[in-house]
């Protein structure tokens, strides 16, 4: 599953660069290195998705995935000086309460058998 959504989003984005800009602009040799580390790293980062939604439930690895935003912000903030507008400290505030009541609530007992 991991590999084909990979291959079938190469597909689309490829069709729509060829549709927007008529060509394909090759990076340079410098920049190969970190996209090469990119794709290694979300490779790998997917697959890792993919295992945990076998071992654990959706509603708590989902709940893993939403604290991505607020990384991307911190670092914002870190590297960019970018500081957020009053909107984002409020859908992060409702991202990270619904991660924290999907965590921290009682599961019910499965029955084994």
């Amino acid at each position: 599953v991991v590999f084909w959504l990979q291959i079938v989003f190469f597909l689309l984005a490829l069709a729509l660069v060829l549709a927007i800009n008529g060509r394909v602009a090759i990076p340079s040799a410098q920049i190969w290195p970190a996209l090469a580390g990119v794709g290694l790293l979300a490779a790998a980062g997917q697959l890792l998705m993919t295992r945990a939604y076998a071992l654990d439930t959706a509603s708590r690895v989902a709940t893993v995935r939403f604290i991505g935003p607020v990384w991307g912000v911190l670092l914002d903030v870190l590297f960019f000086g970018g500081w957020p507008a009053m909107h984002v400290w409020i859908g992060g505030a409702i991202v990270v309460s619904a991660g924290l009541a999907v965590t921290l609530r009682q599961e019910p007992a499965r029955e084994q058998g």
